[in-house]
């Protein structure tokens, strides 16, 4: 069946397609292969599919659809990357500036040890910077929230076509 999907719809139906792939290859994983003969039909029970044969048959066909479903969100996918990119460098230069605020937030009076005369002595420390990064840390997550804005109208508003089989679909959206 060929299906219009949005990127988000997409991200979505991958992981409904992945859940179900998992299902079905955990039916055969955790069933026995080999049953004593007059086990045969209520081993068979077990199987969503009715069969270890039909379960993986499912499995693949999932996985097929799934690389399907893969592959037509990276081809419509080129631009939200670039945004994500950015995304992914403002949460590095974030963690980053949180680090440096901690840092230059301790305190600037610590105690050692003298190694001469073995008496505790009051030291103070200079920062290594007189900068306060707390609004820049804030102009940081600004544009990281409009910057993810951008990437969710782009998710929405970029469409693809492809085609998944109708069991899978019906077993998806009934």
């Amino acid at each position: 069946m060929q299906i219009k999907l949005n990127l988000t719809k997409a991200f979505t139906l991958r992981k409904r397609i992945n859940e179900l792939a998992n299902k079905a290859m955990n039916e055969i994983n955790y069933n026995p292969a080999i049953v004593p003969e007059e086990e045969v039909e209520s081993a068979k029970a077990k199987y969503e599919f009715g069969s270890y044969d039909e379960n993986l048959k499912f499995y693949e066909m999932a996985l097929d659809a799934s690389t399907d479903v893969s592959n037509g969100i990276e081809k419509a996918n080129v631009d939200g990357k670039i945004i994500l990119n950015k995304i992914n460098k403002i949460n590095t230069k974030i963690n980053e500036i949180e680090s440096c605020i901690r840092n230059l937030n301790a305190s600037t009076v610590r105690k050692d040890r003298n190694p001469v005369t073995g008496v505790w002595e009051k030291i103070e420390a200079v920062r290594m910077s007189n900068i306060d990064y707390t609004q820049h840390l804030k102009e940081l997550k600004q544009e990281k929230v409009r910057l993810e804005d951008e990437l969710s109208t782009f998710n929405s508003s970029t469409n693809f076509t492809v085609d998944i089989p109708d069991s899978i679909y019906k077993r998806i959206y009934g």
